[in-house]
């Protein structure tokens, strides 16, 4: 029998880079070429008479039987297998096996050719686990991704660029060229997020067609630039710019196209779209919000400036944190400490009114000044407690000092910036009131005359009854001297009932005494003088005054006055004020109307507040009902020749003293009801300018 080809020329097989080995029936390696020797580092020596499956072993020796079988059954198998090198590394190789037989057709050996492919292997298995990555990032982002073939376009653009014809320039002097290339831009493959933002049901209402039905005409210039750079080899495209959907809404969005070399060898472009509608929208509208801002900073009627006070607060902080609340009481004992937070704060804006306000001639000039132009330092750690006590804002009345100069009174408010704001920004707001509290000294002054005005006319009309109180005294002084006189002219003088007499002629020249103190007390313009009182005294002294108005015009009184009633701290002057102007005009009413027997009521009773009720109450006409409602105000008056000043005063008066005055209808009659507070509830210093006409 005749050696085979493959014994005849081995030589030739060491010539061949793939490679060859040959095994008998039985498995047994019999040829072992040079590339054989390579790839797998047995030599040819070491690998011959070896069990070739027992040498190189499979990665999964399972499937060799079968590859086996087939290999008998149709002469040859191809496939690729994993094995083992002699140094124990795992080799994918391309394996072709085929059966030799001998003349008789009886099988005779195996040729195996063998290529190594682990390098391709380990490629596509990259490849494919980037093309995964890909298309998971593809499809899992929120970003709208079109895949984009070019190739049209660049057989539309190309014959110009290489006429050196400027594509820029071209493009925009033709945009129904640009049109033309969007239409030869034919989308490849989309993600589920272009399927929303461009209101696609499906893919295929995309895939296959050009991208002009989304770019409107104002767009096109953005498109044209995108192929541009594309031409100029640019690594990739950012820009805002506008979108049309599939149901014609416009989308604003940030417009991306990037391309690598192997893409762009293939004319295969990605295009990325985010929608930035809601962000450009958050923009203009804070971009409204600022221009707002501005104009109502700049032109408002008010002084507006802004601190930055990180370092004051902390200093503040600090002081809160050693247990300091009294931070006023702080700052007066310490003023070298608000001079430091005064120069720590620093103006950051000021608009012109703040400019007018200083009489500063510019900004920079003012931005130094104005933490020094203020002149009570106290203000500052008032304003400092209170936004340590977690308030949002603050206001008082304070005063500054002009960069020329002058003191400028102001009411003053301080937004203090939210806690979390690092910034630290606190709005300020100033008001000139100089020449309101002028007014308001001048009204006050005005005010204080009216009062007095009033309280000498009240007296005008009392002269018939003040006139009565002081002659009873003088009369009982006169009968009691008298008496006393013919007691010492009798023969034994009776010095014991002298004495007694003596005693009542003291105590009737105090009466009368008293009496014109509390007339003089009354007409005198003087300063309202606070003391405890005994609500009862008041009104039974007021009657002092009324006595002899009382019984010239027959009218019954009834007092009921409450006992045990709390102290009341008063101008005792001001509230008699208030009853004789309320009991005159009850008396007066009722004489006009021409009551047969007109009655008043005075009653006290307490409040449950801890104060005093006081009500004055006649049985006259009432006061109609379109006449109610003004009652209080100033010159309103229901009397022929009234001032219409008294009630105005009574309310005034009251009201200065923390308490309220009010009218109630008793359907037969007029009832007026006043309250005050007691002396423990601190009752307010009732002032000049509290009195209101």
């Amino acid at each position: 029998m005749d050696a085979p080809l493959w014994v005849e020329n081995a030589e030739i097989l060491d010539l061949v880079h793939d490679s060859i080995i040959v095994r008998d029936m039985g498995g047994r390696v019999v040829q072992w070429n040079a590339a054989a020797e390579a790839l797998y580092g047995w030599t040819r020596e070491e690998a011959s008479g070896r069990d070739l499956h027992d040498l190189l072993r499979c990665g999964d020796p399972a499937l060799l039987p079968a590859f086996e079988a087939r290999l008998l059954a149709e002469g040859t198998w191809e496939g690729e297998l994993c094995r083992t090198t002699r140094d124990g590394a795992e080799t994918w190789i391309d394996l072709r096996w085929s059966l030799q037989r001998d003349s008789e057709g009886r099988p005779t050996c195996i040729v195996e050719t063998g290529r190594d492919v682990t390098a391709r292997r380990a490629a596509e298995e990259a490849a494919r686990l980037t093309e995964y990555r890909y298309r998971n990032l593809f499809q899992a982002m929120s970003v709208a991704f079109f895949e984009v073939d070019f190739t049209g376009v660049g057989a539309l653009l190309i014959p110009l660029r290489e006429k050196g014809v400027d594509l820029r320039a071209h493009l925009a002097a033709h945009p129904d060229l640009v049109r033309e290339a969007m239409r030869l831009a034919r989308v490849l493959d989309v993600n589920d997020k272009t399927l929303s933002l461009f209101g696609a049901g499906s893919r295929d209402e995309i895939i296959g067609g050009g991208v002009e039905p989304f770019w409107p005409d104002e767009s096109l210039a953005v498109f044209g630039e995108a192929l541009v750079e594309t031409f100029e080899k640019k690594p990739h495209l950012i820009t805002e710019t506008r979108l049309r959907d599939l149901h014609g809404g416009t989308l604003d969005v940030l417009f991306t196209v990037s391309w690598s070399p192997e893409s762009r060898r293939r004319g295969i472009l990605l295009i990325g779209i985010i929608d930035v509608s809601d962000r450009r929208r958050a923009f203009e509208a804070l971009q409204r919000s600022e221009r707002r801002y501005r104009s109502l900073f700049n032109y408002m009627p008010i002084a507006l400036w802004q601190l930055e006070s990180t370092q004051m607060r902390e200093m503040f902080d600090n002081l809160a944190s050693q247990g300091i609340t009294d931070l006023r009481g702080w700052a007066e004992d310490h003023p070298e400490f608000v001079e430091e937070a005064q120069r720590s704060l620093a103006v950051t804006e000021a608009n012109e009114q703040t400019l007018k306000l200083f009489g500063a001639s510019d900004r920079d000039t003012l931005l130094a000044l104005m933490p020094s132009l203020w002149v009570d330092r106290g203000d500052y750690a008032e304003a400092a407690a209170a936004r340590l006590s977690g308030a949002q804002s603050y206001s008082a009345e304070g005063a500054i000092r002009t960069v020329d100069g002058r003191r400028v009174e102001i009411q003053f408010s301080v937004a203090f910036a939210d806690p979390g704001n690092p910034e630290s920004l606190n709005m300020v707001g100033a008001v000139d009131i100089s020449e309101s509290k002028r007014a308001t000294a001048a009204l006050a002054q005005l005010q204080s005359d009216f009062a007095h005005a009033a309280r000498v006319a009240t007296l005008g009309e009392l002269t018939a009854s003040i006139a009565h109180e002081v002659n009873q005294p003088l009369a009982a002084i006169v009968t009691n001297g008298e008496a006393s006189l013919r007691w010492l002219t009798r023969a034994e003088p009776d010095v014991e009932e002298v004495r007694i007499l003596t005693s009542r002629m003291v105590a009737d020249a105090r009466r009368a005494a008293d009496i014109i103190a509390r007339v003089r007390a009354m007409a005198a313009h003087q300063a309202p003088a606070l003391a405890s009182s005994d609500a009862n005294a008041l009104v039974e002294q007021s009657l002092g005054f009324l006595r002899h108005e009382l019984a010239a015009n027959g009218v019954t009184v009834a007092v009921d006055l409450a006992p045990d009633l709390p102290a009341i701290r008063v101008d005792r002057t001001q509230i008699q004020q208030v009853l004789v102007n309320l009991a005159i005009n009850a008396v007066q009413a009722m004489t006009q109307a021409g009551i047969v027997r007109p009655a008043l009521a005075l009653r006290t009773a307490g409040t449950d507040r801890g104060g005093v009720r006081i009500e004055v109450e006649d049985n006259g006409p009432g006061v109609a009902a379109d006449c109610v409602a003004r009652l209080f105000d100033s010159f309103f008056t229901t009397k022929p020749g009234g001032l219409g000043i008294g009630l105005s005063l009574s309310r005034s008066i009251v009201e200065a003293h923390g308490g309220e005055i009010a009218f109630a209808d008793t359907g037969g009659g007029a009832r007026f009801v006043f309250t005050l507070p007691g002396a423990e509830a601190g009752a307010p210093v009732p002032r000049a300018d509290h009195t209101k006409v």
